[in-house]
């Protein structure tokens, strides 16, 4: 796809100029755009809708202008969205930094207080995302997806896999077979039950990423069923209970997980507080 500002609509032409192909992700084409008036970059997002089902476009419409309402300083902001017959034109904030992904495979497993700090900066993000109207929530969050700033904040980097809710209220009454990756077993399994206990696998498992090092997608594998599996790889650093949060977090069956934000944000906390005393008397817990 060749794409150059005159086949752009009127108001992004007027409003900021082409600069480069950044990437493209088959339908997804993705640009460095620049600001005219302020020359801050931003970047334009085209996707070609005859390669979609009008379906997803539509998802793709309402996750985004959902997305223009959030002012979280963590999630990618939507400056613009403009389409015609052919195309969905995105524009989205620029992110400066490092992906967690990179940072982790430069320099190995991060410490516990980075991790815990940025864990709770990822639950409160997307406890807020789902206040929004209709729920934006993402498929599955991968380390790929988080941008890493100097200043040890964070930036949810919208590749493409925000959603709107689809919510199942039913409780599960089967252990679900639990899948190697950032994944939970539910979305494999088809059952469109997005609720907060999703999230929840998909923190618990990056949390395993930042503490271990090791790439769940990658053998050896690590399903959120083998608590010695985890004990083994956790760096003494971490206080044992570390163990426990993240097997919570990860088990396959989401009626076993933490059943609400508030729930792991106080286990957390309370890890925290252990991790303190930890670094404080050099106890071992």
């Amino acid at each position: 796809m060749k794409m150059i500002e005159k086949e752009l609509p009127q108001s992004i032409q007027e409003k900021y100029r082409l600069l480069s192909r950044s990437c493209c992700g088959g339908s997804v084409h993705v640009f460095n755009i620049q600001n005219r008036r302020t020359e801050q970059q931003w970047v334009l997002r085209v996707f070609e809708k005859q390669r979609y089902e009008q379906r997803y476009i539509q998802d793709c419409l309402t996750v985004y202008r959902a997305a223009q309402k959030i002012q979280n300083p963590c999630f990618q902001q939507v400056a613009e969205i403009e389409e015609n017959e052919e195309y969905l034109f995105v524009v989205l904030e620029y992110l400066p930094g490092v992906t967690l992904s990179s940072l982790v495979q430069r320099e190995g497993p991060r410490k516990p207080e980075s991790t815990i700090a940025l864990v709770k900066q990822l639950l409160g993000l997307l406890q807020e995302l789902r206040r929004y109207s209709p729920p934006a929530v993402f498929r599955v969050l991968e380390p790929e997806d988080i941008i890493c700033t100097e200043d040890g904040k964070i930036k949810l980097f919208n590749s493409g896999n925000a959603t709107v809710a689809d919510y199942n209220h039913s409780d599960y009454t089967c252990l679900l077979l639990a899948a190697p990756g950032f994944q939970a077993p539910e979305e494999y399994a088809g059952l469109k039950a997005v609720d907060e206990r999703t999230d929840i696998f998909h923190i618990g498992m990056i949390f395993f990423y930042m503490a271990t090092g090791i790439d769940p997608r990658q053998y050896p594998y690590y399903t959120g069923t083998d608590t010695d599996y985890l004990r083994k790889f956790l760096p003494p650093s971490y206080p044992k209970r570390t163990v426990k949060i993240i097997s919570k977090c990860t088990t396959p069956n989401p009626a076993a997980r933490y059943q609400s934000y508030e729930e792991l944000e106080s286990a957390l906390e309370k890890l925290e507080r252990r991790l303190k005393f930890k670094n404080i008397f050099n106890w071992k817990m």
